[in-house]
Order: structure tokens, then sequence, then C-alpha cells
């Protein structure tokens, strides 16, 4: 198991508290679209007990979204917090 028991996921779309509501999440997300392919497209980025990695989902040939996620390990090396973005990111300010 590599989430801690009260491990938070939260991006735009969902929140969730806890290692079963994770998986919850995640299979209802497979059932949306169940011929999608996800995959990480870039290698984890580490510092200070966080990771960062993008990733992107294809569907019937086409790129459908692409993110990144974030996240954050305990002190015992278990992710306690993963939060993830939707890209394009906003428009830089003026």
């Amino acid at each position: 198991q590599s989430c801690s028991e009260d491990v938070i996921f939260a991006d735009p779309n969902e929140y969730t508290v806890g290692r079963e509501d994770l998986v919850a999440m995640a299979a209802k997300v497979k059932t949306m679209i169940p011929d999608a392919k996800y995959r990480h497209i870039t290698g984890a980025d580490t510092q200070n007990r966080r990771y960062r990695y993008q990733w992107e989902i294809e569907f019937q040939g086409q790129i459908i979204m692409r993110g990144m996620d974030v996240s954050t390990l305990n002190e015992d090396g278990l992710i306690e917090r993963i939060d993830g973005f939707f890209t394009p990111a906003p428009l830089p300010l003026d």
C-alpha cells in the first residue's frame, strides 16, 4: 500500500479523503471513459518528499486531457496528498 490511510486527493473535479474514497473515485473515473489510456508523459521530479509528474489521457487515438500531479509523502514514505492540475495552465498575469 503506497498511500496513507487518510490520503487526500484534490483536483478541479474531485476531492477525496481516505484510501477507500481515492480508490472509489479512480474506479468511477475509469468507468466514465472505459477505453481510455492513462499514462505518465514525464518522469518524476522530486524535492523535499514531494513529487511532480505530467500525464495524459488518450481516447480513440486522440489526447483528450493533459495534466500534472504533485504528490507529497509523509515521514513513513507513504503518499499523504495528491494535488492534480489540468493543462493548459492559466494565462500569465499582466
